[in-house]
């Protein structure tokens, strides 16, 4: 694609006649410069509905917290809009970050969520991506993110910071005992992560329940030390349906009678 400009603004001012319009980076470098203007724009998702309104996600960055608040200001809290949510990232490198969203939300995925996104009801998700590489997930924002999203099913986990993680023992005797997590629906879940904290949270079944987990994506070793070489109780009740495992970065394994033991649904 090898367009002047001239057309590519032409294009740009007629998106709004698209019905579905998906990710409109990397079609063309000097389109992303036009997409991205003065801030960078990481993904954009809209839909048209019959009531000429657009349902739309979108992610952007910058390097001033202020020039990204300016620019929501101006295009979307200007009342051409009728419910909009946003909320802000301050990374340390300088770099600010925007989430920008209509409501009620229509699309069914929301990605790139960081750990500062507020509560709201958002039933017709069903796949969400979870990513913060510099503040870790902490229990009451999964809690959130469960009461947020009651029917969703699919769910990546990106999430590089260690949290002050405490086993169940020492939060009973401070008295920090948290509600244990539910998500119902949940069938396909990938823990990307550089810690193995996300897979204690979301497989040990004192901090979260998920009865129909059958998909995981996950590294060898966390699995391994989670479940205590597959013989943990804990970690057993999540895993029991678990159908088909995907190790990250691992090459095909010989595994032990155990691990068929722990995961009998296994194929």
């Amino acid at each position: 694609m090898n367009l002047p400009d001239e057309i590519l603004i032409i294009i740009w001012n007629k998106l709004s006649k698209i019905d579905v319009l998906y990710s409109f980076l990397n079609v063309n470098r000097r389109f992303d410069k036009l997409v991205r203007d003065k801030i960078y724009t990481r993904s954009i998702e809209l839909i048209k509905n019959n009531c000429q309104t657009f349902n739309f996600n979108i992610i952007t960055y910058a390097y001033a917290n202020n020039q990204l608040y300016e620019n929501i200001k101006c295009t979307f809290l200007n009342g051409k809009f009728s419910q909009v949510d946003f909320y802000l990232d301050q990374y340390p490198n300088g770099e600010a970050r925007s989430h920008i969203y209509s409501l009620p939300y229509k699309i069914n995925v929301m990605h790139d969520i960081s750990s500062n996104f507020p509560i709201g009801l958002f039933t017709n998700v069903h796949d969400i991506w979870l990513a913060d590489i510099f503040c870790p997930f902490e229990h009451k924002f999964y809690d959130r993110i469960a009461r947020s999203f009651p029917f969703l099913t699919e769910l990546t986990v990106i999430n590089y910071i260690p949290r002050n993680y405490k086993p169940l023992q020492e939060a009973n005797n401070n008295n920090q005992v948290s509600s244990v997590i539910v998500f119902p629906h949940l069938t396909h879940l990938h823990i990307c992560s550089a810690n193995i904290n996300v897979a204690e949270q979301f497989l040990v079944d004192t901090n979260t329940l998920l009865p129909r987990l059958i998909h995981l994506s996950i590294l060898y070793r966390y699995i391994e030390e989670v479940t205590g070489n597959f013989t943990r109780k804990a970690t057993r009740r999540n895993c029991v349906n678990i159908k088909r495992l995907n190790f990250f970065f691992s090459t095909q394994f010989v595994h032990c009678e155990e691990f068929y033991l722990y995961f009998p649904c296994y194929k």
